[in-house]
């Protein structure tokens, strides 16, 4: 299987890695200083708790920055974040052949998501995730395979991951079937791949619910650990900051499932099982600190936009969503 990886940051590197490992024919696209380390030292992925990465651990795969030159791909794995999609459309179309497929590695509501959901709202083009609608256009829900990560990484320097041990990948068709692109199948294969390369992989029946369920957590860990520096295990045992990471889950939940889906555990069981994962620095944290803008649109926006058209009211999240863009506007 041909795969392109675009994106090469923590999760990016860590699906590059694993499918490489596995068996797939991974390339990547990457521009600046991502590329010259990639040339210069290659891709390195190490576990916590490990020392500096020796030439051994160093994969060698072909990186690129022109799209052109690494052609049309049977998947690509968007690992961008949600924000940068848009403006990256140009450079994605000369990956996309009539029969790739998209894994989709986005924290958040992805575009695709009311292309792919039968009920309320289906069809809605959310402006906190694709305001002018040319991310769906480019991008349909039918190609797209939803990718679910619960990962700990972190981008040490370019091209050199650092992960928490363990974690698993969900993977599922955003439509179900093979009709275009070959999704199913392939969904199957790349997880074939991910657990040949050392990876916990799944298939679900039911992206759109797991894609809710990852948020749960995300939608209230990141932001509360963007705002105070705290770890997920920090987060968990204060008793404050569990309040309100509390609240926040609470009204994602009551807007997911004014939309049908359905939770398999309660609020304080997600806390403590985030809280488990101990001093993890969250991704919206790692973003604010190296100056690069928060993924609060997919993450937090989406859901306030949502319960706004279902009713829903969402103050806590809405107020902390403004805190955390105040504080990407305002950061020293």
């Amino acid at each position: 299987m041909k795969v392109c990886v675009f994106g090469v940051g923590a999760i990016g590197g860590i699906l590059a890695a694993a499918l490489h490992r596995g068996g797939a024919e991974v390339s990547l696209l990457a521009r600046g200083r991502t590329l010259q380390s990639l040339t210069a030292r290659g891709l390195r992925v190490v576990e916590s708790g490990e020392g500096e990465p020796g030439e051994a651990a160093a994969l060698q795969l072909p990186a690129s920055d022109d799209p052109a030159h690494l052609g049309a791909q049977d998947v690509l794995v968007l690992a961008l974040k949600a924000q940068q999609i848009e403006a990256a459309l140009p450079a994605i179309a000369p990956l996309l052949g009539p029969t790739t497929a998209v894994l989709s590695a986005q924290n958040g509501i992805p575009w695709w998501y009311f292309h792919a959901h039968r009920g309320e709202l289906t069809g809605t083009c959310l402006k906190s995730v694709d305001p002018s609608g040319r991310i769906a256009d480019a991008l349909p829900a039918q190609r797209v395979i939803g990718g679910i990560l619960y990962l700990a990484a972190e981008l040490v320097e370019p091209a050199y991951v650092r992960r928490a041990p363990g974690g698993r990948i969900v993977l599922g068709p955003a439509i179900p079937g093979d009709a275009h692109a070959g999704c199913a199948s392939k969904t199957q294969r790349l997880a074939e791949l991910l657990n040949a390369g050392g990876e916990t992989a799944e298939v679900s029946s039911d992206i759109l619910a797991a894609v809710w369920q990852k948020l749960w957590g995300n939608v209230a860990f990141n932001p509360v650990s963007a705002l105070t520096g705290a770890t997920l295990g920090e987060i968990a045992e204060d008793p404050g900051l569990r309040r309100l990471t509390r609240k926040v889950m609470q009204e994602t939940q009551a807007v997911a499932e004014r939309l049908g889906v359905a939770f398999t555990q309660d609020v304080d069981s997600r806390i403590d099982q985030a809280g488990r994962i101990g001093a993890h620095r969250s991704s919206m944290l790692q973003d604010l600190e190296a100056g690069r803008p928060p993924e609060t649109g997919a993450l937090m926006a989406a859901v306030s936009e949502i319960g706004a058209a279902l009713g829903v009211p969402t103050p806590f999240l809405d107020a902390t969503t403004a805190l955390v863009e105040a504080r990407a506007r305002y950061r020293a």
